[in-house]
């Protein structure tokens, strides 16, 4: 049994601090550089993007729950309570165009750009994600037409690569159908940043130790208890050890949370 989970622990230097977990806490510590993000939800604003309403008569805004117009939009958000969308009922058909535009990245190398968007109407216009250069705007990426079969099916998430490009600003073009039945929506907008250096090498030391309740102490502060019963530690696993785990966790600053998918310690 192998899986790929982070466990978060606080470190001294805030920064990440992989680890090997066997059969009794088998350890390897080491340093990794955290990589620059910037990310917009939309739960309490636009995030720093900027909604252009162009030839539309609507800008992207925000919402939460469905659409207000019957057979088109999501049911919800990809995550929380808030995404955005574009209006296309009053009016605002056919071919309105309205984009969504991020903040200048100035001094910064962009290495790519996800997010997760919604597409259901039978009268879908289209989504685009356009690049700014310094001198003109670009295409990346775009979609045309109706990608989801109803308001509940899940969103789809789009990763972009942008590491051979040269990004000053990126934003979203949607343009209207032919129809009210066309309100695209989009959610949870990550740009990825290159600090254009390489990670460290990973130097390691290994720590071992058996026993129902065990805890680990990185050098640079910060500790990890794992046991049947709920540890003293900034990070507490509570899972049953009387059987083979092997896997591979990451612990990172600040945190209490272990997050991953299908966790098990038995």
């Amino acid at each position: 049994m192998r899986s790929t989970h982070r466990f978060p622990i606080p470190s001294a230097r805030g920064k990440y601090s992989p680890a090997l977990l066997t059969l009794g806490a088998l350890f390897s510590a080491a340093t990794l550089a955290t990589a620059t993000e910037h990310t917009a939800t939309f739960e309490a604003d636009l995030g720093g993007w900027t909604a252009i309403e162009d030839t539309s008569l609507y800008d992207w805004a925000r919402r939460t729950g469905r659409t207000p117009s019957g057979g088109t939009g999501p049911s919800g958000a990809h995550e929380g309570e808030y995404y955005v969308y574009l209006e296309t009922s009053y009016g605002n058909t056919p071919a309105k165009v309205a984009y969504l535009e991020s903040p200048g990245f100035s001094g910064e190398t962009v290495a790519g750009i996800t997010f997760y968007y919604h597409l259901y109407g039978a009268r879908m216009g289209g989504l685009a994600v356009e690049i700014f250069d310094g001198s003109a705007w670009s295409t990346v990426w775009e979609v045309t037409g109706q990608q989801h079969e109803g308001r509940g099916v899940p969103w789809t998430e789009q990763q972009i690569d942008l590491a051979s490009q040269t990004v000053e600003k990126i934003r979203f073009k949607g343009v209207t159908g032919s129809g009210y039945r066309s309100d695209m929506a989009i959610d949870r907008v990550t740009v990825q940043m290159d600090d254009g250096e390489d990670p460290p090498p990973v130097t390691a030391s290994v720590w071992t130790q058996s026993g129902k309740n065990i805890h680990y102490t990185h050098d640079e502060g910060g500790n990890v208890g794992i046991g049947t019963a709920r540890p003293a530690a900034d990070l507490s696993i509570l899972g049953n050890l009387s059987k083979p785990l092997t896997g591979r966790v990451m612990m990172a600053a600040n945190a209490t949370e272990v997050f991953g998918e299908e966790t098990r310690f038995t």
